[in-house]
């Protein structure tokens, strides 16, 4: 069983699992593999993608420490309540995508 282990929301995928916490300036997404150990960087790659009201918008993403840091550089999101964010990461040669549906405060 996979806890959030910073409060956030987790999927598991067949390679891994994420766990996506929001706070007011950032959507960060931590990257472990299933022996609950993270997975850095240089063994993925990690796309973002905001879909909002039937637009998608790519996101720009930083890794910083132990995590990627979502940081939309115009802040629509944070005049969105509700949007899809779908992450796409290839890691060990597959790709897993993982939709995770954001409802605002």
């Amino acid at each position: 069983e996979f806890s959030a282990k910073h409060g956030g929301l987790v999927k598991k995928t067949s390679n891994a699992v994420f766990e996506l916490v929001q706070d007011k300036e950032h959507t960060n997404v931590y990257i472990t593999g299933h022996d609950s150990k993270t997975i850095s960087d240089k063994k993925l790659s990690l796309s973002a993608i905001a879909r909002i009201n039937g637009k998608e918008y790519p996101m720009q993403l930083s890794y910083q420490n132990d995590h990627y840091s979502i940081n939309p550089a115009n802040s629509y999101l944070h005049k969105e309540n509700n949007y899809v964010l779908m992450l796409t990461v290839t890691f060990a040669g597959s790709a897993d995508k993982v939709d995770f549906n954001i409802k605002g405060k």
